[in-house]
């Protein structure tokens, strides 16, 4: 599941043993965010994040994946979870991070974004509406939109996607939260720009025609109703025996708001856990001050 992750860090990717020349680091000169200045793996501009509590996040230069995890420190060696890597750290002063690279012949070398001790980023940003998170879990924005995640994630990925069809540009980004137990919840918004006095009548209709396509049974879309915003939901199994409950809602600008809930166990999909993630979506009054709850209803004749 975490090879492609595994592959974008790269330049941390190292199994080397500690040697009795390698010095011993403070722990408290890791805290904060560091750029590669030069390095044999990663472009310069790439970042690794590290913070007081022991988490870590990575970002390659050019690209629109980020990975982020736990890491522990011990002497001069970095363990990186959930990838069980040992970095061997070769020199950290307070502006200065040097690593060792795969096979030993080059070092990648980082400079201090910010002050030491401190990371410029907060690991989640709360927007300017919505109610309070529920006891163990945390709020994450995306895109203008805002929901909680349990606190006891297990891994965490980043994405985003654009692309041109027929003229029209439609960029896709995505928050992934993976939990114990096979579970899996995504956050994930969908812009595509309507055409100067078109207006999208079905504008859910293509996601579960996406999922038939690819091998899975959709069920009907049906209403839904959040916490603080109304849409419509369905639900889907894939052709690879994967249960899937999604939650769709449109802001007043025409963004798409898309919640899943995934797993191999069809009951963790309509369990506490996934009703209070697929129901906690508020919108945030800077980018979609409301939410188009459903689809038009066809009139009876």
């Amino acid at each position: 599941m975490h090879k492609v992750w595994m592959a974008t860090i790269a330049f941390l990717a190292v199994v080397l043993p500690v040697t009795a020349e390698d010095p011993k680091v403070e722990a408290d000169k890791l805290v904060g965010v560091w750029e590669v200045v030069k390095s044999g793996t990663a472009p310069a501009g790439s970042t690794m994040e590290f913070t007081k509590d022991g988490k870590f996040k990575s970002k390659f230069k050019g690209q629109t994946i980020s990975f982020d995890g736990k890491y522990t420190l011990k002497g001069n060696s970095l363990t990186l979870d959930p990838l069980g890597f040992s970095v061997p750290v070769k020199e950290l002063t307070a502006d200065k991070l040097v690593v060792e690279d795969l096979g030993g012949k080059t070092n990648t070398e980082y400079k201090r974004q910010g002050k030491a001790g401190k990371s410029d980023k907060p690991e989640t940003s709360t927007a300017a509406t919505g109610k309070s998170p529920p006891d163990g879990w945390k709020a994450v924005t995306l895109e203008g939109g805002r929901a909680f995640v349990p606190k006891a994630i297990t891994f965490h990925n980043s994405s985003s996607d654009g692309r041109t069809v027929n003229g029209v540009r439609t960029s896709t980004s995505s928050e992934t939260f993976s939990l114990a137990g096979d579970v899996e919840l995504t956050l994930a918004v969908v812009i595509k720009p309507a055409k100067e006095g078109e207006k999208d009548a079905k504008p859910f209709a293509p996601f579960a025609a996406a999922d038939k396509k690819a091998g899975g049974t959709p069920s009907k879309i049906t209403d839904f109703s959040g916490d603080e915003v109304k849409g419509r939901t369905y639900t889907n199994e894939t052709k690879d025996k994967l249960y899937e409950r999604k939650a769709l809602f449109q802001g007043s600008d025409g963004r798409i708001f898309v919640l899943t809930v995934s797993a191999k166990d069809k009951a963790k999909t309509t369990n506490a856990t996934a009703d209070t993630f697929l129901k906690s979506l508020s919108l945030d009054t800077g980018k979609a001050s409301e939410s188009k709850s459903a689809e038009p209803k066809k009139k009876k004749k």
